[in-house]
């Protein structure tokens, strides 16, 4: 089974339950590099017999494969020999320790690992096994403190361990106490965030994990929080999206409308301009004088959607105006549409010319997409310009 696989198998405690399991794939991943740097143990002491490193590695790659308690034994024999003539290597130690641990013998395995960590604290399979005991013990706050070193100590442990930090997430505990060492700011933090909303973990998780840490003031990348927010969007949590935005951005959610005057750059999230990139309409935000406008070229006959937001107005009346400058074109024709978020049918249909009210209900429609449409085409290639987007409430609304 793999990591991933044995979180979503079994859930809340998956720090506790993969443990083993991820140890088993980061020491072959590290025992791969090690054998692929070095000559092999058995020609090293054909040439120099008795060569304590190359019997630490022999005394290492038995230990890993063995099957069988004899395996195991020889194993640590192997080990023995080798610190006798170098007590300080560290791959004779592991070697040791691990033989101990697969005969079941952890009190041995434990001193044995606890001796590894005296000797460096850069050794990341030391750290793995550490994380494991810790796990299975149930004391997250050491399984960090190991997930720490090892992170500090190889850049590429991120790989397997970050999923799995990831998906623990999940689990209320464990998340507040990662919350609040991340807080602390260690050097992975940025890595573990990306890797947080690429995995598969429900969005709901991660909009309350990230909640977390931005309630502890960890400023987070803003890649992190705008992929978290699409992602909860995206999963028909639009409800969840706005209450995430509104956390991490108060200034720009207490806006019933976000960059009107198309001033500053938009985040990849609903709630601010969404751009027609692809197919036969494209638009951006474009520098015009001494302001910007949102600018857009369609080819001859196309129609569609030009540019959109996520809003999330309150039941009531509400006044929609804009600057709109067109081509000449006589049958050119943009159009305000503002729908229920999950509704086709749009509640309302707004000439973008002039200034037009509509009603949001009260109901099930507490968010809302507002859409800029080209409805009627040019029969050429046409451009137009959109600035100063206004939206207010309507006196008694």
């Amino acid at each position: 089974m793999t990591v991933r696989a044995s979180v979503l198998r079994h859930g809340p405690r998956a720090l506790t339950i993969v443990a083993a399991a991820l140890s088993l794939v980061v020491v072959g991943q590290v025992a791969v590099s090690m054998n692929a740097s070095n000559a092999p143990a058995g020609t090293v002491l054909r040439y120099v017999p008795g060569d304590a490193h190359a019997t630490a590695r022999q005394a290492w790659d038995l230990a890993q494969t063995g099957k069988t308690r004899d395996a195991w034994s020889s194993a640590r024999q192997l080990a023995v020999r080798a610190l006798a003539k170098e007590p300080t290597d560290i791959i004779a130690v592991r070697a040791a320790a691990l033989a101990s641990a697969q005969s079941g013998n952890l009190p041995r395995a434990g001193k044995l690992f606890d001796y590894a960590e005296a000797l460096t604290r850069r050794d990341l399979i030391t750290h793995i096994w550490f994380i494991e005991n810790a796990a299975e013990r149930g004391d997250v706050a050491t399984a960090l403190r190991h997930y720490d070193l090892a992170l500090r100590t190889s850049r590429a442990a991120g790989t397997q361990l970050f999923p799995v930090l990831a998906h623990a997430t999940s689990d209320p505990e464990i998340a507040r106490q990662l919350a609040d060492f991340l807080a602390s700011g260690p050097p992975w933090a940025d890595g573990f965030y990306r890797t947080l909303i690429g995995q598969d973990v429900p969005p709901e998780t991660v909009a309350s994990f990230v909640q977390r840490l931005h309630a502890r003031g960890v400023k987070l990348p803003n890649e992190v929080l705008d992929g978290a927010i699409a992602n909860l969007a995206a999963a028909q949590r639009a409800d969840l999206a706005w209450k995430l935005y509104q956390a991490t951005a108060p200034a720009s959610a207490a806006s019933l409308l976000r960059n009107g005057s198309f001033d500053r750059a938009d985040r990849a999230v609903p709630f601010e301009w969404q751009y027609a990139q692809e197919g036969s309409i494209a638009a951006s935000r474009e520098a015009e004088e001494k302001s910007f406008v949102l600018a857009f070229r369609a080819e001859g006959g196309a129609s569609g959607e030009i540019a959109r937001q996520m809003i999330a107005l309150a039941p009531g009346r509400y006044r929609l105006e804009a600057d709109v400058g067109l081509d000449k074109a006589d049958n050119l024709r943009l159009e305000w549409q503002v729908a229920c978020v999950g509704q086709a049918q749009p509640l309302a249909k707004l000439p973008a010319e002039s200034a037009a009210v509509f009603s949001v209900p009260a109901g099930q429609c507490p968010q809302q997409w507002l859409a800029l449409k080209l409805v009627q085409a040019a029969d050429t290639a046409a451009e137009g310009r959109v600035a100063n987007v206004r939206l207010q409430p309507q006196p008694g609304s």
